[in-house]
């Protein structure tokens, strides 16, 4: 656990990703790991989702997903953590 929470993605039944949340650094991270999570839910047993998830205070949150046209996803964090990491 982080600071901030836990940044959580579960892409099939075998694995599962967890980082801390200690700065406003999330969009980073989702981007260095998107890759192997899509390739993960691709390629193994028991796909489960390519979704990203927040954990804070035994609650997780899913962080809202917009997508174009071209099928391009973007990954927006939930309203809640954006309010609590931007909080001065």
């Amino acid at each position: 656990m982080g600071k901030y929470g836990s940044l959580v993605s579960i892409p099939n039944k075998g694995s599962g990703f967890v980082h801390p949340i200690n700065h406003n650094d999330i969009s980073l991270v989702i981007g260095d790991i998107h890759e192997m999570i899509i390739k993960f839910y691709d390629e193994d047993p028991g796909p489960i989702s390519v979704n990203y998830y927040w954990y804070y205070n035994d609650k997780f949150y899913k962080f809202p997903i917009s997508v174009e046209q071209e099928g391009f996803r973007t990954y927006h964090l939930p309203i809640e953590l954006d309010k609590l990491i931007n909080e001065k």
